[in-house]
């Protein structure tokens, strides 16, 4: 497909920066015809794809996207209760921000991003 081949990672879309497939995908929403890809492998290239898009006009990309695997270490059960009681509180507070941003009047689209985000 479009000239790119296994373990090709893309780096740019049309000029702008790709960190992640949401960036990739932020450049698709304008549904243009053709995109230029910036590619790494060795190397960085510029390789053109030209896109055709299904019945909901979502593109056929024709790729796959590899999944990141994270390994933790083992912890005894005294560890395990601290690092559950810690990240408790992180998402305790973190939601409480996020609830007075909402009574702030902050712009949703800015204000919540996700996880990947």
């Amino acid at each position: 497909m479009a000239g790119l081949s296994k373990g090709d990672r893309i780096v740019k879309a049309d000029g702008h920066p790709v960190r992640n497939t949401i960036d990739l995908y932020q450049v698709l929403a304008a549904r243009p015809a053709m995109v230029s890809l910036g590619v790494e492998h060795g190397g960085v290239r510029d390789v053109p794809l030209v896109l055709s898009y299904d019945a909901q006009q979502n593109a056929n990309l024709g790729l796959t996207f590899a999944a990141t695997a994270y390994r933790s270490t083992p912890l005894r059960l005294d560890g395990a209760f601290l690092h559950s009681v810690k990240d408790s509180v992180e998402t305790v507070t973190l939601t409480v921000k996020g609830i007075g941003l909402l009574f702030q009047g902050v712009n949703l689209r800015n204000a919540v991003a996700g996880p990947s985000g």
